[in-house]
């Protein structure tokens, strides 16, 4: 059976100052026009969330592809404003650290579940 668990994956592409670049594919069970990605200090009870900003705007959301599975999305995101601790950590990041964590949201709302 298919893990129940999994939400997606996501690659992230550190830009210049606070820009980050945030390509995902997301399982599409109930497919929105796009889902809010918050970045986290931890998993946590006690985390914070880590400042940042997606560009809006009629030609600045997330894009988002139904692939062809029916199953994912691909969703492309532009962040700015980004927390310059967090940038810092992930220019510095070797590969068994982490920098913080990842929250895939429901929908469009950064503070859905």
């Amino acid at each position: 059976p298919a893990d129940q668990t999994y939400v997606g994956s996501l690659l992230l592409y550190k830009g210049t100052d606070s820009i980050l670049y945030v390509y995902g594919r997301i399982k599409a069970d109930d497919f929105v026009s796009y889902r809010a990605i918050t970045f986290w200090t931890s998993c946590d009870d006690n985390a914070t969330e880590i400042a940042s900003s997606i560009f809006s705007g009629e030609d600045e959301e997330p894009r988002v592809h139904l692939d062809p599975d029916q199953e994912t999305v691909r969703q492309c995101s532009l962040l700015h404003d980004v927390d310059r601790d967090f940038c810092d950590d992930l220019n510095t990041i070797d590969n068994k650290e982490n920098a913080g964590a990842v929250v895939i949201h429901q929908n469009e709302m950064s503070n859905s579940t």
